[in-house]
């Protein structure tokens, strides 16, 4: 997702989502359960970014919770994006994909 973001982090991320979605950041994403944001912060943020610079403290927490709902997002994302280019062909900014 941080590549079809354009490596704009998790708020990248969600203007991607959001766009290609229609998945707004504030309210829940499923009924009791966390908003885009918090979804992405912890996906992005505690998940991805942490790990890889050595500084997750939550190194042996189950994450097959998180990392099914970062697969779900990253293939909607990924379909919606391919879709769209295949729609706009003369667009070449993936900034775009955000908009």
């Amino acid at each position: 997702m941080d590549a079809l973001a354009s490596g704009g982090r998790a708020a990248g991320i969600r203007r991607l989502i959001t766009a290609r979605l229609g998945i707004k950041d504030e309210p829940p994403i499923r009924p009791d359960g966390p908003t885009l944001k918090q979804a992405i912060d912890k996906i992005y943020s505690d998940g991805r970014s942490r790990t890889i610079h050595g500084t997750n403290e939550e190194f042996g927490h189950d994450w097959t919770e998180i990392r099914g709902l970062a697969e779900q997002f990253a293939r909607f994302c990924l379909i919606t994006c391919t879709d769209w280019a295949a729609k706009n062909p003369t667009l070449d900014n993936p900034l775009q994909l955000q908009k």
